[in-house]
């Protein structure tokens, strides 16, 4: 990244970050937002191409200081489909929610123990299908002043990761499991692999364009 992203990630207020990223994520062309498939082996299935009852559920992406990180979670390995993995914080839509950002507003806190201030969300990233849990996937973003104290839920979460921002995280080839060689992120000597590194993908290609360093 170039000397601007230095300045947004490491001096600007928390006020500042947010300037930047509810504009970056307001305005960024659609062709910035479908880099994210560099993150996917192959094509991408689309919500059209799946049988059976597509589910709803919304996550939080959410940008911490010193130094300037987002928030990913271990879940743990008896949590369905997706147990074992890493993750962005986030779940099922309930009946009770009036909103999908209700949803990760809400799914955050539960599974995080921390309630982000809804004055703190600043856009949200292109909703994603994922084939296996057959979920939709609305992903907000919110930038937090400090890191909160966290108190995980020892049922759901099994480690509260940082992603570093700066320098910027490298796509590359990871070896995971099953799924073979696959494009993913490093966060603190894991895989972050599927659904979530294409949000991430996403993320990092608006806040470039933001940025000017695209």
């Amino acid at each position: 990244m170039l000397d601007l992203c230095r300045m947004a990630f490491e001096d600007n207020t928390a006020e500042g970050v947010r300037r930047m990223l509810r504009a970056a994520l307001a305005e960024a062309p659609e062709d910035i937002r479908s880099s994210r498939y560099a993150a996917s082996p192959g094509r991408r299935p689309f919500r059209g191409d799946g049988a059976g009852r597509v589910r709803f559920a919304a996550v939080l992406l959410v940008i911490v200081p010193d130094p300037w990180s987002a928030i990913l979670m271990e879940r743990t390995p008896h949590h369905g489909v997706h147990g074992g993995q890493i993750s962005i914080p986030g779940g099922e839509v309930e009946p009770t929610d009036d909103s999908r950002l209700d949803t990760a507003l809400r799914e955050f806190r539960e599974e995080m123990g921390v309630a982000v201030p809804r004055d703190g969300v600043v856009g949200q990233l292109t909703s994603l299908y994922i084939p296996p849990s057959r979920f939709e996937v609305e992903a907000f973003v919110a930038v937090l002043d400090a890191v909160p104290d966290w108190e995980p839920d020892p049922r759901e979460v099994a480690a509260v990761l940082r992603w570093r921002l700066h320098p910027a995280p490298q796509l590359e080839q990871r070896a995971v499991g099953s799924a073979g060689r696959v494009p993913a992120f490093e966060c603190e000597g894991r895989a972050v692999w599927g659904a979530t590194a294409i949000l991430l993908a996403e993320f990092l290609a608006v806040m470039r364009w933001g940025m000017g360093t695209a």
